[in-house]
């Protein structure tokens, strides 16, 4: 086939939405098939059939990592496609959000050379699952203590409003401890919730303890690079970065590897105002890992902080906030060596 054609997929747990369109963006083919070996064999036949060159995959790490890896061991070149790409592709295109409708969107963004070329690194992908699962935890811990703190309130409002943070076994342990004698049924009921609470956060507390544990088990060199260089990154944040990192080839410049993380701040100068704004785009998690350092060596000391006392001497706050949003920009330079020498840009 003389046209130089791209495949696009949005992957789901159950399905996966597919699509072949040209250099110019018009499709040539779609289907949706199961998320499984039999789908995944229908994908690879209907992108050889048709000299898919490219094949873009949103969640190459995600739910379509087995289809990743089949389609990548078959010889495609894979690519992934950041959600916030395809959302963005989807408006220009005033397209509805469909399945069938973001696989088309995803080829096209890919036919426009965008999205990062997919890499198999096994050491990451361990990261980014330990990570996520402990990310997912940690905000059903939130929840289920906020929603503790709400049933204490009921009984002992005094007790809920002067315990700070419940983040130890004792620490929950003892703001549960409430006995009434010859409790209402309304206490009662109220009295049960509080215990059962209690159980499933320390049993929670100790699954986000063990994966924390196995974190700093896995943890590969550029992690420990990162913690050694950054004031302000722990394995938590160090996790954090690497896990975002996972299936993407290279940044070639520390330009590519800001923009990616949103720390490279957009320029909005007319005339003889120069100015730049907050970059709203990009990795968010990449982005929270970052700020995370900034504002640690804000609190703690640190080249941030440094440079931030240089560039607002009277701390106003507009020139703080600018000051640290080029902080931030930095810190992703710094970033992108670190994960350069170790070979992962």
């Amino acid at each position: 086939m003389d046209t130089v054609t791209t495949m696009g997929c949005d992957p789901h747990l159950d399905t996966i939405s597919a699509s072949v369109v040209d250099s110019i963006g018009r499709e040539l083919s779609a289907l949706t098939v199961p998320n499984n070996l039999t789908g995944w064999a229908r994908i690879a036949e209907l992108a050889t059939e048709f000299g898919v060159d490219r094949v873009g995959i949103e969640g190459a790490s995600g739910h379509g990592v087995s289809l990743t890896r089949i389609l990548d061991g078959t010889g495609f070149d894979i690519w992934e496609i950041p959600t916030r790409l395809t959302a963005r592709r989807r408006r220009m295109d005033g397209a509805g959000k469909t399945d069938p409708g973001d696989a088309r969107t995803i080829a096209r963004a890919l036919a426009a050379r965008q999205g990062h070329r997919w890499a198999n690194t096994p050491d990451l992908e361990t990261i980014r699952i330990l990570t996520f699962r402990r990310e997912h935890l940690v905000g059903q811990q939130t929840a289920d203590i906020n929603q503790l703190r709400a049933l204490v309130a009921e009984l002992d409002p005094e007790r809920a409003a002067t315990t700070s943070r419940l983040r130890t076994r004792p620490a929950i342990s003892r703001f549960a401890t409430i006995s009434i004698d010859n409790p209402t049924p309304y206490q009662q009921t109220v009295l049960d919730l509080i215990e059962g609470i209690t159980r499933t956060c320390l049993d929670r507390l100790d699954q986000i303890r063990d994966l924390k544990s196995r974190m700093r088990k896995a943890l590969p060199p550029a992690g420990h690079a990162l913690i050694k260089r950054f004031v302000g990154c722990d394995l938590i944040t160090a996790c954090q970065i690497l896990s975002q990192t996972a299936g993407i080839d290279s940044f070639a410049t520390d330009a590519k590897f800001a923009a990616w993380t949103g720390t490279a701040p957009l320029d909005v100068s007319s005339g003889r105002q120069q100015h730049h704004r907050l970059n709203r785009g990009g990795n968010r998690q990449a982005n929270r890992a970052i700020h995370t350092i900034v504002l640690t060596q804000l609190r703690n000391g640190g080249d941030a902080a440094s440079y931030i006392a240089r560039r607002s001497p009277d701390n106003n706050t507009k020139h703080k906030r600018i000051a640290i949003r080029a902080a931030k920009r930095h810190v992703a330079r710094q970033v992108w060596k670190v994960l350069r020498d170790h070979g992962l840009t």
